[in-house]
């Protein structure tokens, strides 16, 4: 029979266990992000630009749009993203930074993982939408590339800071139809937003996944969050109109 302390040492031994595994999975990370050069991806925003006139600048800037079979991309190469039609996919060095098109921004850096909710939401023009955590903004002024910013979106964050950058992405995207709002969402009435169409739940953090994100314990601490807010959001919306 196992006494209380043996029960304790026991559970120690795990979380220790455990503890080792999550350190080994970082390590492992981090050498296959030493050896493997990820790509860059640029999402055009459709507020400023469409697709076809950012690809024919990129193109008189001596950049050669290629098939995305063609595989691993040169330099001067780009392609666009099989499943997002307004995303592009850039070799790991172009210099997208200084480019015109990113200083107006034309396109916004943005991982492809980032632009899969807003791309499967899909908020329609003139819907009324919940964005719950929205700073730094990549994902809510995609929302607004989407709507063509025709509706409203309301975008919440907690964290003054990311609020900041958050409104300032906003501005600089020019998504008009965006009312940012410091402010925590589980704070908030849903008597106060019960027109609410749609609801896009992305916590810090939530791109954790991937390879090229240094800070992989976040979404441990990110999960309870989602979680959390999850069972806040369903009095929002339409069911079936909640992504996260």
């Amino acid at each position: 029979m196992l006494t209380g302390l043996s029960i304790l040492q026991f559970f120690l031994c795990k979380a220790t266990y455990i503890s080792s595994c999550l350190f080994a999975n970082d390590l492992f990370i981090a050498t296959v992000i030493s050896v493997v050069d990820l790509p860059k991806y640029a999402r055009v925003n459709l507020l400023k630009s469409d697709v076809s006139l950012v690809i024919a600048a990129f193109n008189e800037d001596g950049y050669l749009l290629c098939d995305e079979r063609c595989g691993a991309l040169e330099h001067n190469n780009f392609s666009i993203d099989p499943i997002l039609p307004d995303v592009l996919k850039f070799h790991p060095l172009a210099p997208l930074t200084t480019h015109p098109l990113y200083r107006d921004s034309h396109i916004i850096l943005q991982d492809k993982a980032s632009c899969l909710p807003a791309y499967l939401l899909a908020p329609p023009p003139g819907s009324n939408v919940v964005d719950c955590c929205a700073a730094p903004g990549n994902k809510t002024t995609q929302l607004a590339s989407i709507m063509r910013n025709k509706g409203s979106i309301t975008a919440f964050d907690k964290d003054r800071r990311r609020f900041a950058v958050l409104r300032k992405r906003v501005r600089e995207a020019g998504a008009t139809c965006v009312s940012p709002i410091l402010s925590d969402i589980l704070k908030v009435r849903p008597e106060d937003y019960s027109s609410t169409e749609y609801i896009l739940v992305d916590p810090s953090c939530s791109g954790s996944g991937i390879l090229s994100r240094q800070d992989y314990s976040c979404v441990r601490k990110a999960d309870v969050y989602v979680y959390v807010v999850l069972l806040a959001a369903p009095p929002y919306s339409y069911p079936g109109h909640v992504c996260t």
